[in-house]
């Protein structure tokens, strides 16, 4: 890497990711003053990391993962008032983690796992207020697990898998639905969703340790007297579910009548994405019309209320493939394979402002996905339905929720590998949960992106929602998703529905207001004065995020930010008051701080 590229006063984003890059970070780079990501991903760089790299004023991004760097993490985190995602997974870093993390209140993402990191988690660490995602997977570790660390109040998702942790894993919060891969390889462990501590097995099986054959002995033993175990309890079940289902007429906590012997048929087969607390025969017996609370293009949704646990579930019932004129994609004659693959991609997703994918049920001629469910409906309600003022009474519960699916968007984009692209975003599947943060649901179009550029046979999505090059080229990229989130900008904007009659004929939200934004009547006339429009400071706030929406819908896909750049517009166009409505967060912003980035539309507005 050459040097000075920290004394260049306007540098904001330094993108060398996945190139050959080698020798050390230069140390000039922690003299800017301008810098806000940094991504040196996947390239051969070596040596430790600049001491002071952290301490760059407006860094929000660092990315560092699949290099060569060693020696230990910089203990400089005391000035990081603005970092958000730090990954310096899959280097050569030893030492412990650095303690002074903690004080960076703003991070987000944390990925330290395919390191040589020793000592124990900090307790402090484990408790940072903003942090969603922690893996600390593949390292040394050791110590127990922070009794504290289920208690964090953001974390989503936490991998402390191949270590050499050991004690009882704490039964509070994450760490009582964890998946128990992301605990594995830590032998020391147990409790919680492992197996009891203070069992004979695990006693006998530790003394053990030192005796590989005959732990291999024990455990061959053991697998078979297992497998024989459960295949008698199975044929039992079967024999039961058969009886009850098919000579019982079946029967159900919830309803008298159960799922109806053609869609009912035998046997159901449940694959959970989560620790659940209910069984296939709980859902069943609450599927019935009375529960319907919505329709759409790919299935029957109910409210399924559980009595026993009191859990309240979302339980999406697919069309009959044979009822629909199915066509399966390009070079996949089996749709049913096609559902499968799709739930399991889905099943992997956590994100705060992702629907939670609880798990998928299917036989011989039904489908069933088991979602979390959303008390504040969609944010289509929100903002067309009945009660439309009530659940968004103001803008900044509605900048909120815009900001809430931008970032749920870049991580699709950006965090998953392959990305994932959605194909139907809309306001009608976002979903609002209890305290009205925005959740991505329907995922029945989403595609993982293997290759760029990759064609469907047909187009999918809603109109007034897709985007313009999609309908005559059928390639599916990032792109496509990030216009159609403009439109939903616009609608929280506007107020707006996509198509209104007073648009015009072969016109939509998209064209009407670039319309307006070209004539002379001011924008009074495009936002929503429900929300504050009248209001001089909040007529300029709601400008700068119309101007994102404008970004976001330009008719070539080129020059459509990326949602990375989207979520750094909306940061900058964030209001400087709190929301009225329930569950309202802190808007406060500095004054003094641009308040917007030039772009190569600005002159729409």
């Amino acid at each position: 890497m050459p040097g000075g590229l920290g004394k260049l006063p306007k540098l904001q984003r330094l993108e060398l990711a996945s190139n050959d890059l080698e020798g050390e970070i230069p140390s000039d780079l922690a003299l800017s003053t301008s810098l806000s990501f940094i991504d040196l991903s996947h390239n051969h760089l070596r040596s430790s990391l600049p001491s002071t790299i952290f301490s760059i004023p407006t860094l929000q991004s660092f990315m560092a993962s699949d290099n060569l760097l060693t020696s230990d993490i910089p203990d400089q985190f005391q000035d990081c008032p603005t970092l958000a995602a730090l990954d310096l997974s899959n280097n050569r870093l030893a030492g412990s983690i650095p303690a002074s993390l903690a004080s960076c209140q703003r991070l987000v993402s944390l990925d330290l796992h395919g390191n040589r990191l020793t000592g124990e988690i900090p307790m402090a660490v484990a408790m940072m207020p903003a942090l969603a995602i922690l893996d600390l997977s593949n390292n040394l570790l050791t110590g127990s697990i922070p009794g504290n660390v289920g208690n964090s109040p953001a974390l989503e998702t936490l991998n402390l898998s191949y270590n050499n942790l050991s004690g009882p894993v704490p039964a509070n919060g994450i760490l009582r639905t964890i998946n128990p891969d992301d605990l594995a390889g830590n032998s020391g462990l147990c409790g919680g969703v492992l197996p009891p501590c203070g069992s004979r097995a695990g006693r006998s099986w530790l003394r053990r340790g030192k005796s590989p054959h005959l732990k291999h002995i024990v455990a061959g033993w053991m697998t078979g007297i297992s497998a024989i175990l459960a295949f008698c309890i199975l044929l039992l079940g079967a024999h039961h579910l058969y009886r009850k289902w098919n000579v019982s007429g079946g029967g159900g906590c919830c309803c008298e009548d159960p799922l109806d012997d053609e869609s009912g048929a035998w046997p159901w087969r449940l694959t959970a994405f989560q620790r659940l607390s209910f069984t296939s025969n709980d859902i069943l017996a609450c599927v019935k019309e009375a529960n319907v609370i919505g329709m759409g293009a790919t299935g029957i949704v109910y409210k399924v209320e559980l009595p026993r646990p009191r859990v309240v579930v979302a339980v999406k019932k697919l069309w009959r493939a044979r009822s629909l004129d199915v066509v399966p994609e390009a070079g996949n004659s089996n749709p049913g394979a096609d559902i499968a693959g799709e739930v399991s991609v889905v099943g992997k997703l956590r994100h705060r402002n992702i629907v939670r994918l609880l798990g998928y049920m299917h036989n011989d001629t039904d489908a069933m996905i088991l979602y979390e469910y959303m008390p504040n409906g969609s944010l289509w309600e929100a903002l067309h339905g009945p009660q439309a003022s009530r659940l968004l009474p103001d803008w900044v519960s509605r900048y909120n929720v815009a900001t809430g699916i931008a970032q749920g968007l870049a991580y699709l984009h950006h965090d998953c590998h392959p990305p994932v692209i959605h194909r139907d975003i809309k306001s009608n599947n976002i979903l609002l949960d209890g305290n009205l943060e925005a959740r991505i649901a329907d995922f029945g179009l989403a595609r993982m992106m293997v290759r760029k550029n990759e064609t469907v046979s047909m187009v999918a999505g809603s109109y007034g929602y897709i985007a313009p090059e999609y309908g005559y080229t059928l390639k599916v990229d990032e792109k496509s998703d990030i216009y159609s989130f403009g439109v939903v900008l616009m609608e929280l904007v506007t107020g707006r529905k996509p198509i209104e009659r007073e648009f015009g004929e072969c016109q939509d939200v998209v064209g009407w207001v670039r319309d307006r934004l070209r004539s002379d009547r001011g924008l009074e006339a495009v936002l929503d004065a429900g929300v504050g429009g009248h209001c001089k400071h909040v007529q300029e706030e709601m400008v700068l995020v119309l101007r994102i929406a404008v970004l976001c819908t330009a008719k070539l896909p080129k020059e459509r930010p990326s949602m990375r750049d989207v979520l750094t517009m909306l940061g900058e166009a964030k209001p400087r008051r709190k929301s009225s409505s329930f569950g309202g967060e802190s808007n406060a912003v500095d004054k003094d701080k641009p308040v917007f980035s030039t772009s190569p539309e600005s002159g729409y507005l």
